[in-house]
């Protein structure tokens, strides 16, 4: 075992532990997060894109200090109609929201926050309002006044859709064709770009409405807003205060004694969540009981298998804790209502989604792949890939003729699959630990007569390895081939714990144009041309382009982010398609 990984695993055990017990003593930065969203308008079949940005409430730089974001779109009944977890790298996530048939038209709240920014108020987390239509559905009574039964005028002045920096700047954003026709190709050029300003922001184009909507906040109009915000948490940390998500995704919960229902200290419990990348991590309960998961790498099984670590496990059992939302009963919701020369726009625009949707197919966004990562132990001693030996029937045979430094034993008719770590006259009393896919075998005897045909490799380590306080005699590590074995051991299906998974980030379609007879058949009715949440902008890279659509109308480029020094930048750009 290498002496570094056992400093980093006794370094990361302190500092949770410290995180836990001693939350009073931390002087942590305030955070504060900026939501760049493409729209305050949507109607089902579209989709709601958004990018957070993570600050330094004292700095105002992009922080690393909280791994994950929160971000949440809350009806005006206070019923939270999406929850999404963001992982955030460096300050900065991603995530949409397809508005499906079965949400109301109403006014609604997309709010944005870290676990550690719950510790503060409600009013300090982000917030803009968001209006839904939802056209399929006759009660349209959430964008009505309640006194009216059917479309009335809304009065009083439309308000623009975000602030325009561009005057106060030496540099300036570019459309290459203001006028412009369909399906044309249009480039976005940032002019005399000082080094200053380089940094990553998101760029947006969409469809203007001519909706009196609510105002979308611009980074610098946050940054205005924002400015004059407390800087640090240095109080207030009490037994209910939301511990900060340092190193990664925070999972928790409490192990109770079976017979007397109290919280059981010093259980030592695992989670598993198998696949081709699995995650494996082992904790020990406090005093209370409870215990926690830093999840500090992507992963894509929605669920997780949580089992104590012990032949005692039976007694005890484990109680997750439940991901809640804040309390939203303060929030203030926007009062925007339809009017009766909305109808034509409406119906227009509600032709023009369900065509777009119908050819869909033809223009899918992609999910960006999770880099494989080795396994938490180190190189094992010894790879065995079973394709290149003689096939055997069951992992126990696999064991016994390929395996050199394992084998099989078998005590009160249960077999187990033993580590050689020494000699096999030595008996030290400890289990070797048995993982599959990452899924964490206690007991051998369900997995020695499963069938091998399904596992690609074996890994093993050939010495004694500490793992989370818990010493195990060896590991055997196996991988099957797509990452599924626990398919195949029903004594374990019906165990998982169902997870509040980071969304996945995406790669966002792009229409190309270049050979124009490919899509000569092919309606294109998009009004959101462009939704990309990562546009790293230097002097090297500061053009965008992208192609029209066949929907006429006024369009508004939108840039949103912050650069290297913590400066909000909101560019904002308007051309004609003709």
């Amino acid at each position: 075992m290498k002496r570094s990984f056992l400093i980093c695993l006794l370094i990361g055990s302190i500092t949770l532990g410290f995180a836990q017990s001693n939350l009073n003593n931390l002087k942590i930065p305030k955070e504060k997060i900026y939501l760049h969203q493409n729209s305050t308008f949507l109607m089902s079949g579209e989709y709601l894109f958004y990018k957070v940005y993570c600050l330094n409430g004292q700095t105002n730089n992009l922080t690393d200090f909280s791994k994950m974001a929160y971000v949440e779109l809350i009806g005006s009944d206070g019923k939270v109609v999406f929850s999404h977890k963001i992982r955030l790298d460096k300050g900065k996530g991603q995530g949409d929201f397809f508005i499906p048939t079965s949400i109301a038209s109403g006014n609604y709240k997309l709010v944005a926050f870290t676990q550690w920014m719950r510790n503060g108020s409600v009013e300090d987390f982000y917030q803009n309002d968001v209006v839904i239509l939802n056209p399929f559905q006759t009660n349209q009574n959430g964008l009505l006044r309640a006194s009216n039964d059917s479309l009335k005028l809304q009065n009083g002045p439309k308000p623009k859709s975000v602030d325009d920096q561009s005057k106060g700047l030496s540099f300036s954003l570019v459309v290459s064709q203001k006028d412009s026709q369909k399906r044309e190709n249009i480039t976005l050029k940032i002019d005399d770009l000082p080094e200053n300003w380089y940094g990553n922001y998101s760029v947006s184009v969409r469809r203007t409405e001519d909706l009196g909507l609510p105002l979308r906040t611009s980074a610098l109009g946050f940054e205005k807003l924002t400015q004059t915000a407390t800087t640090n948490y240095t109080n207030g940390a009490s037994e209910g205060s939301w511990l900060p998500e340092l190193r990664g995704e925070l999972i928790s919960g409490v192990v109770l004694n079976k017979e007397t229902g109290l919280p059981a200290a010093n259980k030592k419990v695992g989670i598993s969540i198998p696949g081709t990348n699995y995650l494996f991590k082992i904790s020990s309960t406090k005093a209370d009981g409870k215990f926690y998961f830093n999840l500090d790498r992507p992963y894509m099984n929605q669920e997780a298998i949580v089992q104590i670590v012990g032949d005692d496990r039976n007694d005890f059992q484990i109680k997750m804790d439940k991901s809640t939302s804040p309390d939203y009963s303060g929030l203030e919701f926007n009062d925007f209502v339809l009017t009766e020369e909305m109808k034509e726009l409406i119906l227009a625009h509600s032709i023009k989604n369900q065509v777009q949707n119908a050819y869909a197919s033809t223009r899918v966004d992609s999910l960006k792949k999770i880099e494989d990562f080795p396994p938490f132990f180190s190189t094992p001693s010894h790879e065995y890939y079973l394709d290149d030996y003689t096939r055997f029937p069951t992992i126990r045979e696999t064991i016994l003729e390929v395996i050199e430094q394992a084998t099989t034993r078998q005590k009160q008719g249960k077999q187990s699959i033993h580590v050689r770590v020494y000699d096999d006259n030595v008996e030290t009393g400890l289990r070797s630990l048995l993982l599959i896919d990452g899924l964490f075998i206690q007991d051998h005897n369900t997995v020695v007569e499963a069938k091998a045909a399904k596992i690609k490799k074996m890994s093993v380590v050939s010495e004694q390895y500490l793992y989370g306080s818990e010493v195990f005699e060896g590991i055997i590590a196996m991988e099957s081939f797509d990452g599924d074995f626990i398919e195949s051991l029903p004594q374990l299906k019906g165990q998982e714990t169902p997870l509040f998974r980071p969304e996945a980030q995406k790669e966002y379609y792009h229409q190309d144009y270049k050979y124009p007879e490919r899509y000569k058949r092919i309606p294109d009715f998009r009004t959101q041309l462009v939704w990309e949440p990562e546009f790293d902008l230097t002097k090297k890279n500061n053009e965008y382009s992208f192609y029209t659509s066949d929907i006429s109308g006024s369009y508004e480029v939108i840039i949103e982010g912050f650069n290297k020094k913590g400066r909000a930048l909101s560019l904002r750009q308007v051309f004609e398609v003709k």
